[in-house]
């Protein structure tokens, strides 16, 4: 098995684009991505034998005053990664970056992998994800949210809140939402550049979708299309306007224009440890979660346990409350 760092995009993506569980993070554009908004160093990490690829890794090397250097696959991502046709295959490739890894001086080696992999590295569940299977029809889809739900949908309609879909034209109305949101937040924004790169980089996967009261931006999302689902990264609205209920209606435009477009899944993202502590307070961890759903998945089990997958049904919609994996190797 010969394991090198490459440079040929085609034959990578030849390989990504046609393995089953590869999200568009594994894929070429989003290391490029990376480098080109953050300036950090992308590789592309591959196995092959008889000189087809049989597994691939790809990883940034990161820097921070703070954690030091440190090699990730893949940043500013929930997902990442090895994907690997054989066993053999797989742990050639965590090898080399063990080994990359110490002849660089990065402290670590980090893997978003997901879902569940047989590796003997350092296993946590700081994430989670709700992804929502959608119906045949966006009438079921209506009938099958709450009529509290409902209810702020329409509500939002009937004070002439819309929303408006487009795609790079609309980067500097998101941003603006997106930006004041993280700041009165406290926390920190990525630049705009990052979501300009993005609609360049991945043309025709990437939406952003603007919620209007009158000719004032009350929020934003972008989302990302990947094979049968679509996945909202990044999403804001003002805390000012909650009245009008923009994040209802952005949720439900979203559902709505998914199953409009034939994605059969929508991935809502949430952060670290939100779900439970959220859950605990009485409030909803996303928009269209119900209580009862994130008190199961908070019953589950700890964030930080082993790999599970629970899933649970609301009102006959089937949502999953997914504990993303990341695996760190120390050094």
């Amino acid at each position: 098995m010969n394991v090198e760092l490459i440079q040929d995009a085609c034959r990578w993506n030849a390989y990504t684009d046609n393995f089953p569980e590869a999200s568009i993070y594994h894929g070429w554009a989003w290391g490029q991505l990376v480098e080109e908004t953050f300036g950090h160093q992308a590789h592309y990490l591959a196995a092959s034998s008889g000189g087809a690829i049989q597994g691939v890794l790809p990883f940034v090397s990161m820097k921070s005053r703070l954690f030091g250097q440190f090699l990730v696959s893949m940043p500013f991502s929930s997902y990442g990664g090895v994907l690997a046709t054989t066993t053999e295959a797989r742990n050639a490739l965590l090898e080399e970056a063990a080994r990359f890894a110490q002849q660089t001086g990065a402290r670590y080696v980090e893997m978003r992998q997901g879902a569940a992999c047989d590796v003997q590295w350092l296993d946590k569940t700081p994430k989670v994800t709700m992804v929502v299977e959608l119906p045949g029809s966006v009438e079921e889809l209506w009938n099958r949210l709450s009529a509290g739900r409902r209810n702020m949908v329409r509500n939002a309609k009937k004070q002439g809140v819309r929303v408006e879909w487009g795609r790079a034209e609309m980067v500097n109305r998101f941003y603006h939402v997106f930006s004041r949101n993280m700041r009165d937040l406290g926390t920190p924004v990525y630049p705009k550049s990052l979501f300009e790169n993005l609609c360049r980089r991945l043309p025709g996967k990437v939406e952003i979708m603007t919620v209007w009261d009158g000719s004032q931006a009350i929020g934003a999302g972008l989302t990302i299309g990947h094979r049968n689902s679509v996945e909202l990264p990044w999403a804001s609205t003002l805390r000012e306007t909650r009245k009008k209920y923009p994040a209802d209606l952005m949720y439900w435009s979203l559902l709505e224009r998914a199953l409009q477009n034939g994605y059969e899944y929508v991935v809502l993202l949430d952060t670290s440890g939100s779900c439970c502590s959220r859950a605990a307070s009485g409030k909803p961890a996303l928009p269209f979660s119900d209580r009862g759903l994130e008190a199961a998945a908070c019953a589950s089990g700890k964030l930080a346990g082993p790999p599970r997958r629970a899933r649970h049904s609301l009102r006959g919609t089937q949502d999953s409350i997914r504990y993303d994996q990341t695996r760190l190797c120390t050094f």
